[in-house]
């Protein structure tokens, strides 16, 4: 059994964000880390892709500009029925195909002497005196600390996790050629529309230009929270519902789904000698953002586990603090906080309308000024 300071499960943008952290802030952590990941990149990956102004800042923390190709879009639309409001910027959001991101993310992290080993699944977790014995497909290690990048279906959070229903959304989306999409021209525009929430989903239908394989395509797809119960919604009639208005050949692609954990407060995000990042603590609950978020998480992670090495505390308990009370906690708790109180209310059309009429009456501007 091989023993190392660090095992990092997942090689996603959290799990590599960490990794690279902790060697910029000491090249000797290169002897000290491992990455473990179970599929080989380009791996599969279902994400909408998009990278928020947040996301590239964290990839400049890290000395990184993107290198893959991406949609630049400038406008985010928002609608529910005929209301409607754009918020404008540039970038509002970058659009990225998730496997060539995490691809080009692991060279990166390779070029900075981060040791990664693909195809490598881990089998089972054991806690002992000392650390935590990681069995894998390929080998087994003696970890002094775990760090869980291994997503919302991962090993780590099944392992940690408390008692009680996790607050995991359900996403169905579908990639189309931009030549099958009537309006294609309009690639600098995102889109997301609330009209489902009559029809029992606590989310969104959304539509995003993408860029695959330097071919431009669009992504669709819908969002359901289910932040306050199992939602009974047919995601695939409401998805095809909604591609109906928008295409004429809605039903020749395969549609895919995928789960979210989501944020809370109260999430369980650490134990003695381990910590989550990434979707295995919890995404944003409003839009289900990850990649930038899952960053954040990497850094407020390597900064805990420099800690926790140099003060010989592995309890990890100033990790929910160190997310909580700085911008990626204010980002997140907000983003909850409008979560909680936008999926209750879009349920009801009448009690929308009042709200919409009445944010613009407060700031008396028009909605294309107010996002």
């Amino acid at each position: 059994m091989q023993e190392v300071d660090v095992v990092i499960i997942g090689a996603g943008p959290a799990g590599l964000a960490a990794a690279m952290h902790l060697v910029h802030k000491d090249p000797s952590w290169m002897a000290r880390i491992v990455v473990l990941e179970k599929e080989t990149h380009p791996r599969p990956k279902l994400c909408g892709g998009g990278i928020t102004p947040f996301g590239l800042g964290q990839l400049h923390d890290l000395g990184l500009s993107l290198g893959v190709p991406f949609a630049r879009v400038q406008n985010v639309e928002i609608s529910y029925f005929k209301l409607k409001a754009v918020f404008q910027a540039d970038p509002a959001v970058v659009v990225v195909y998730r496997p060539e991101f995490d691809f080009w993310l692991l060279q990166q992290a390779r070029n900075t002497g981060v040791t990664v080993r693909e195809g490598c699944e881990v089998t089972g977790l054991e806690r002992c005196e000392g650390g935590i014995k990681v069995y894998t497909s390929d080998g087994d290690y003696l970890a002094g600390v775990v760090v869980g990048a291994d997503g919302t279906t991962g090993k780590t959070r099944r392992w940690m996790r408390k008692k009680g229903r996790p607050r995991t959304a359900r996403v169905l989306e579908v990639f189309y050629p931009a030549e099958m999409v009537p309006d294609r021209d309009e690639r600098a525009r995102i889109t997301f529309r609330f009209d489902p929430a009559l029809e029992g989903v606590q989310g969104y239908f959304w539509r995003f230009p993408s860029t695959r394989a330097n071919q431009p395509e669009f992504n669709y797809g819908v969002f359901d929270s289910r932040l306050y119960r199992r939602s009974r919604a047919g995601l695939k009639s409401v998805l095809h519902a909604q591609l109906q208005r928008e295409l004429s050949k809605a039903s020749q692609a395969q549609f895919e789904s995928f789960p979210i954990h989501l944020f809370s407060p109260w999430n369980r995000i650490h134990a003695e000698r381990m910590i989550l990042v990434g979707d295995a603590a919890g995404a944003e609950p409003l839009f289900g953002e990850g990649i930038s978020l899952a960053l954040a998480y990497g850094a407020a992670a390597a900064d805990q586990i420099e800690f926790a090495f140099r003060t010989g505390r592995f309890s990890f308990h100033g990790y929910r603090k160190r997310i909580l009370f700085s911008q990626m906690g204010y980002y997140l708790l907000l983003r909850w906080l409008l979560a909680v109180i936008w999926y209750q209310i879009t349920r009801s059309k009448l009690s929308v309308h009042l709200v919409w009429w009445f944010v613009r009456l407060i700031i008396s501007c028009e909605p294309r000024s107010y996002l």
